[in-house]
């Protein structure tokens, strides 16, 4: 929820403006009620229901809710009640019924209550009338607060069965029940109904129907510990065997459970349902013709049987009532949840879904079932009700109860649907939780009293019982021997710390990994008991990096923790100061709280970020170093751009194979089928991939292009924007090129909702000459280049002979897309594709150099760096293997083309509609290849390399579409506060975002709203005339008052000095101070790494100046302003080949890496190696980069 009021907070003086618009009768009352603000359109509601209503407990205290459990413990509902009591609740009810008629106070209900209160001083209890029974049935549908067809209330149908006195006339009260709601006139057109039985008189004597759903398909525990059936029915299974039900022989996942039924406390007794009485619906889906061959159904009529009816005292322990069902009940509840028929993974393989790849194919299938649900029952004629209309019924019950009766009492954490509750309307609105009566209420199961204290009663009921005991008692000494194994084991602890959830399901995985050999437990970061660490024995961490080398924020507590054991001195440092690892070196020799312990790391990040990739992984393996940990497996590390997962195996593997030796135990996996498959990664074989030709379009036809993009990608929010326009900003005589673009995203603005400062993300396509360069090198003899291709894999194995359809694209699809629009053919290969490829050569010498590469060590890097061959370049360097090389082993191993990400130029409100971009077309020389097969440094002369997705923006034709979705980048909004000062620095293309802040400030302009500080832009470019970008929309900036003032640094003006953004700051050094310092500016930094650091470098230079600071004073203040969230940095990723920006991303990329054979450098050396690039401009490439986002590779 926080992100949801981060997104819909409403200031406090507007949410007051609203409240006091509502209408009550006085302040009094609008203090003693509750005002419920709905967050999509700003109104409210006040409830002054709860105030004149007698209510019960919600089971909730001061320290502690219980909202979100199934079945709270709020009051005992079988307690009998005292005379007094009973006279309370029946007074009120009475009240209730005349008040609905408008006849409270009047001689009628003065005569009924006097009645009422003669009989309870008589008998104890009292009787209803028909009339009274059936306002009180439907009185407690309304107040049911976890319903969310309330609306129906007055609809409800009451059969009053008080008169019955056996369990055979429940039966008939029961089939007449379920006859009446299936509507034998019109079958399908379901009713809803009640049926009552008579009330209980103590606990002795109650009626109860014992099913908890009075339709239900039964559950039944296999002798290899599976369940077939419905899981949720196996205890009340055996119940029903233990009566006397025999299943039938031949057992389904759906037997219809007998009816147990008990009459006046008796002996329970078994009612085989005839299956002609139940309406059952066979799920078909309309897309997936194999849905079919499931063979799921479900029936018709959900009737609830387990709850006790309440009205004025007078409890009716058997009530069974029914409506209709809403989708998700069946499909998302029923059928998709694990503890219960587990579909999920059954609809993916349907829908050829990738499950291991795919973060989101639990979501798409989910969807799929809930379409399949609703298809059946609509093309069947049953009543069902999707979420969505529930949803909108139920706001609509709610606006007028609160019309009628002044309030209604709602379950929020119910009623929001577990299907897409986010797009509800339900959703958005503040709910209150109170119970009224009359109430329906949860009870026990009758059968738990009745297997603990009933006796059997025949011989052949003896042997069931004591086979079902010895059973127990067997399972039970096997879990007791279980647990004593497990306890025996070595405990081994997981954290993780994640954003996004990768990391938590890296973390499971090694859980189950572990699970082989080790007793381990698994916990969030923020959940763990940082007490237990000096306690363990082996601590594994799975954890990203979030935005600058910090830690995911449910890793924030456990890394304070962490930074506290390593340096108690220093707890009053600030906290983002502490998690550096510049600062932790320096630190003296820690105590050795954890030598008792062993730990390994993985880290999860992108290194896009290179100066922050994996930063808190490495700073967690040296913490635990420094506290006296030994580290079992080197840190590994996950590069999202190219095989996370893969780095991921093979480190899980490596420090599983460790630990086990470690602790002189067997590895456990070579018998284990499970492990074996979790640990295999599909690499290629000989008769292991192969291309098959697909004859059918069909399937294709069904696709557009972005939605092949998001299965494929598995980005939901994936849209198709048309490009409307695109203008040159840069003059003519400019050697660089930047264009902005203008992208119409009318049509997908509720689902494209941005603030300024947020990144678009788009995926491109390669260069189709390149694709074609590609395919003459290639052996295409089996398949053509625009042949409908299906990717296959041999389940076999090399030797096998099963070939099955791999998941990897969604439909059959040319070769020419393939490596157009999905796969990365322009970032160099792999060592583990070089290794691959060594495999396709017929040449010893070309064999050996791609095995020397292929181990991934100094030559590789030199041979990456100096060259950055692309797939063609790399098939042209190893000649022997143009014209062998099978396409499938490309389409099967190549990773994917990733999305870039660009920082939007315009407001939304300014330019409703609209989304502009402002992008550098990337351009640049690599150096030649020198004679023979040397990786060392040739000239700078070589192949021309062009950015992918600039390049493709610049020759995209007008009104194509641009394949993309907002990411989100909260902390580079504008400040909440808009009184407050915003400093803007950025050279380029970093004014991207900057744009997007004063076209903001332009719309409020034109709403007159003149409230916000004051805005300046330091901006830097090479030449005036020529880069300087938007000057002509800055200067109507401030001639309208958006923006203050722009300082211009030219770094290659003619005849002028150079000059940076930060050069620019010290100029300004008295303003700096004054909006910093005295009015709290926010600072907002876009550009790469090395000039956000000469940018934090020149504020810190400003503080010692202007303030007579020292260094670590400055840095101190500097600090401070960070920790206060007023200093922004929206950092370029490796985008660039130059010598002076790739030169030092290198070297920072060894020094974390630590890449055999290259010696790390210190960051003293490595400071002045960059400053030394950069004076001397050495070997300068041709190259403009982008606008501010993360990305590794050419643009």
């Amino acid at each position: 929820m926080g992100n949801y009021f981060n997104n819909f907070f409403y200031p406090q003086q507007n949410l007051e403006q609203v409240v006091n618009t509502v209408s009550v009768p006085d302040k009094k009352q609008l203090h003693e009620s509750v005002c419920l603000v709905n967050y999509v359109d700003g109104t409210t509601s006040v409830d002054s229901l709860l105030r004149g209503s007698k209510v019960h407990s919600t089971g909730c205290t001061e320290k502690r809710c219980v909202g979100s459990q199934m079945f709270p413990k709020r009051r005992d509902v079988k307690k009998p009640c005292s005379k007094d009591e009973m006279i309370d609740l029946a007074k009120d009810f009475i009240k209730q019924y005349y008040e609905s008629m408008n006849e409270k106070d009047s001689v009628e209900h003065k005569e009924r209550e006097a009645e009422v209160l003669r009989e309870i001083e008589e008998k104890g209890t009292y009787n209803l009338t028909f009339k009274e029974l059936s306002f009180g049935c439907r009185t407690a549908w309304r107040n049911a607060p976890r319903c969310i067809n309330r609306i129906q209330w007055r609809n409800l149908t009451v059969f009053d069965q008080r008169d019955a006195r056996n369990a055979e006339e429940m039966c008939a009260a029961m089939i007449n029940h379920i006859r009446y709601c299936t509507n034998p006139a019109k079958p399908g057109v379901l009713r809803s109904a009640i049926t009552v039985f008579p009330a209980a008189i103590d606990a002795d004597h109650e009626y109860r129907v014992w099913n908890p759903q009075f339709i239900k398909y039964a559950g039944y525990k296999m002798e290899d510990g599976s369940i077939r059936g419905d899981p949720s029915s196996v205890e009340f299974t055996e119940v029903c065997v233990e009566l006397g039900w025999q299943p039938p022989k031949v057992q389904t996942n759906f037997d219809m459970l007998p009816l147990v039924l008990q009459a006046n406390g008796g002996e329970p007794q078994v009612f085989k349902l005839d299956p002609s009485e139940v309406l059952e619906v066979p799920l078909t889906h309309p897309m997936y013709p194999e849905f079919d061959k499931l063979k799921l159904k479900w029936y018709a009529v959900p009737g609830v049987s387990c709850l006790m009816l309440e009205i004025g005292g007078l409890k009716f322990t058997a009530a069974p009532f029914s409506g209709w069902y809403l989708v998700p009940e069946i499909a998302t509840r029923d059928l998709a949840d694990p503890q219960r028929y587990n579909m999920l993974g059954k609809m993916a393989e349907i829908m050829k879904l990738d499950t291991k790849m795919d973060r989101l194919w639990r979501d798409k299938a989910l969807v799929e079932l809930n379409v399949a649900v609703l298809h059946s029952y609509n093309a069947n004629g049953v009543s069902i009700m999707d979420h969505h209309s529930g949803s909108e019924s139920f706001m609509k019950f709610l606006e007028q109860e609160v019309k009628t009766r002044g309030g209604c009492p709602a379950d929020w954490v119910w009623l929001v649907p577990p299907l897409s509750g986010g797009v509800t309307e339900v959703f958005h609105q503040e709910m209150l939780l109170y119970h009224l009566t009359p109430s329906y209420e949860y009870q026990e199961n009758p059968w738990v009293k009745w297997r603990q204290s009933k006796k059997p009663h025949s011989s052949t009921l003896i042997s069931a019982k004591e086979r079902f005991r010895r059973a127990v008692r067997v399972t039970g000494r096997l879990s007791n021997l279980m647990q004593t194994q497990m306890t025996k084991r070595r405990h081994c602890v997981i954290l993780y710390a994640t954003e996004t959830g990768k990391s938590e399901s890296f973390a499971k995985m090694l859980h189950k990994l572990f699970g082989h050999a080790f007793n381990p437990e698994i916990f969030c970061m923020e959940s763990y008991n940082v007490a237990n660490l000096q306690h363990e024995e082996l601590v594994l961490i799975v954890t990203s990096t979030f935005g600058n080398g910090e830690p995911p924020n449910n890793g924030v507590a456990f890394a304070e923790n962490l930074v506290k054991m390593r340096a108690p001195q220093n707890t009053t440092k600030q906290f983002k100061v502490l998690l550096s690892q510049e600062w932790v070196s320096k630190l003296p020799e820690a105590s050795k709280a954890l030598q008792a312990q062993k730990f390994s790391v993985f880290g999860l990040g992108s290194r896009a970020y290179p100066d922050t990739f994996c930063a808190f992984a490495h700073l967690t393996d040296k913490l635990f170093s420094d506290l006296g940990a030994e580290c079992i497996q080197p840190i590994g590390e996950g590069d999202e751009l190219c095989g996370q997962m893969e780095s991921f195996k093979e480190w899980a593997f490596k420090c599983y194979n460790s630990a086990c030796k470690h602790y002189n135990l067997d590895l456990n996996l070579q018998y284990d089928v499970d492990a074996q498959a979790y640990l295999e990664v599909h690499n290629w074989g000989e008769n292991k991939y192969r291309l098959k030709k697909s004859f059918s379009q069909e399937e294709t036809a069904e696709y557009t292009t972005v939605d092949s993009l998001k299965e494929f990608f598995g980005y939901s929010k994936l849209f198709g924007l048309p490009l409307k326009e695109r203008v040159q900003l840069q003059s003519p005589q400019s050697e660089r090129s930047t264009i902005r673009l203008v992208l119409d995203s009318s049509q997908a603005e509720g689902s494209l909702a941005y603030e300024p400062g947020d990144h678009l993300s788009i995926i491109p396509e390669n260069d189709p000459a390149l694709v074609t360069q590609l395919a003459d090198r290639l052996d295409l003899s089996a398949v053509d280049l625009d042949d409908l291709i299906q990717l296959e894999y041999n389940k076999g194995g090399t030797k096998g002979d099963e070939w099955i359809k791999e998941k990897r694209f969604p439909h059959a699809i040319t070769p020419r897309d393939v490596f157009t629009k999905y796969l990365d053919i322009t970032t160099p290969p792999s060592p583990q594709l070089l290794h691959i490829l060594a495999s396709q050569s017929d040449d010893e010498q070309d064999k050996r150099d791609m095995e020397m590469l292929a181990k991934g060590q100094n030559d590789y890097e030199e041979w990456r760096h100096n060259f950055y061959p692309n797939l063609v370049e790399t098939l042209n360097w190893f000649s022997s293997l143009c014209g062998r090389v099978d396409p499938a082993l490309l389409v099967s191993q190549l990773p994917s083309l990733q999305p870039r990400y660009y920082s939007i130029s315009s407001s939304p409100r300014y330019c409703p509609g609209e989304i502009h971009l402002t992008v550098a077309v990337v351009k640049y020389n690599v150096r030649a290849r020198p004679d023979g097969h040397s990786v060392k440094q040739g000239k700078v002369d070589g192949p021309v390399h062009f950015g992918v997705c600039s390049n493709w923006l610049q020759r995209l034709e007008i009104g194509k579409i641009v394949p993309a979705f907002v990411r989100k980048a909260p902390s580079f909004h504008l400040p909440v506060d808009s009184l407050q000062p915003v400093i803007m620095v950025g050279p380029g293309t970093g004014i991207a975002p900057f744009r997007s802040f004063w076209e903001e400030r332009m719309y409020q302009l034109r709403r007159s709203e003149k409230d916000f500080g004051e805005m300046y832009l330091f901006f830097g470019c090479r030449q005036r005339a020529v880069d300087s970008l938007y000057e002509s929309e800055l200067k109507e900036a401030q001639e309208a008052g958006a923006l203050k003032d722009y300082f211009i640094a030219l770094s290659r003006e003619p005849k002028m000095p150079k000059s940076y953004a930060q050069d620019k700051l010290k100029e300004q050094e008295d303003l700096i101070l004054q909006k910093v310092v005295s009015e709290k500016a926010h600072i907002f930094v876009c550009g790469d790494i090395s000039m956000a650091n000469g940018v934090s470098r020149a504020f810190r230079d400003i503080f010692m100046s202007t303030l007579a600071m020292t260094e670590e004073k400055a840095r101190d203040l500097f600090d401070s302003i960070k920790e206060q969230g007023r200093y922004h940095e929206d950092i370029f990723g490796v985008t660039l080949r130059t010598a002076e920006v790739t030169d030092k991303y290198r070297k920072a990329s060894k020094r974390l890496n630590k890449i055999p054979g290259l010696k790390a450098a210190t960051e003293e050396n490595t400071e002045k190696d960059t400053d030394t690039a950069l004076k001397k401009k050495a070997s300068v490439h041709s190259y403009i980069h982008r606008t501010c986002s993360p990305n590794t590779g050419s643009n």
